[in-house]
């Protein structure tokens, strides 16, 4: 696995336990959404795939 593909990996995973546990430790649904677009942009993985 490329170093892309284990970020992308652990941003996944971040996102589905903050999803899944979001309610018992206040973040909403949305804020999670939010972190994930975040991490996405800031990394450069939104525009699509790189060479």
């Amino acid at each position: 696995m490329r170093r892309d593909e284990k970020i992308l990996l652990a941003v996944f995973v971040l996102l589905l336990t903050l999803w899944i546990v979001g309610g018992a430790i206040g973040i909403n649904a949305t804020t999670t959404a939010m972190v994930g677009v975040a991490a996405m942009l800031a990394r450069g993985h939104w525009g699509g795939r790189h060479s």
